[in-house]
């Protein structure tokens, strides 16, 4: 799992605001130091996240496709059948999932995923087309996107904090998002 989490720690600092950032922090170690310890503290937060939203991912593809076969080999019966088949697949896809969001919510405070998490279940109801949704790794994708995202306004917070430092009384233009000029 270590390798999602790098390459969401990468894909971060790979972003131009973020580039534009490294200089000043390549001259200030404490700064460059206080990152290094944010970043380190994110990867513990969000490691696990990562981890079970890639199992979950996987475990609601894996019954994705008995649901879905349950629904075609139901287009011969009825359409209760269908229903059923698909009910039971949905019943048992949420057996982890609900406790996972909970998990997700409490560790990273991000509880705005919830909501979208819900819309991509109620749009995987849908028979035949619902198992589209299954497939996009929503759960996975949340957390790394999330984590790629603190990992940025970190970078950025520090180097805004590097740049107070090397500049010292600049530092109001600094705050206020003004370009300033090397001494």
């Amino acid at each position: 799992m270590s390798e999602d989490l790098e390459a969401a720690i990468g894909a971060a600092f790979q972003d131009p605001e973020v580039q534009s950032r490294m200089a000043e922090l390549e001259k200030n170690p404490d700064a460059a130091r206080k990152l290094k310890e944010v970043v380190e503290k994110l990867k513990k937060r969000y490691g696990g996240p990562i981890k079970w939203g890639k199992r979950i991912d996987t475990w609601d593809k894996y019954l994705a496709g008995l649901g879905l076969a349950g629904q075609i080999g139901a287009l011969v019966g009825t359409p209760v059948a269908s229903f059923i088949a698909g009910a039971t697949e949905k019943a048992i896809e949420l057996i982890p999932k609900i406790p996972y969001a909970a998990y997700y919510a409490t560790k990273t405070g991000h509880v705005t995923a919830l909501p979208f998490w819900a819309t991509m279940e109620a749009f995987s109801l849908i028979p035949y087309v619902g198992v589209l949704a299954t497939f996009q790794d929503t759960y996975y994708k949340t957390a790394m996107k999330k984590l790629n995202k603190e990992v940025k306004q970190a970078a950025v917070e520090a180097g805004r904090y590097a740049e107070i430092k090397n500049y010292g009384k600049k530092w109001r233009e600094i705050l206020s998002g003004e370009q300033v000029k090397a001494a």
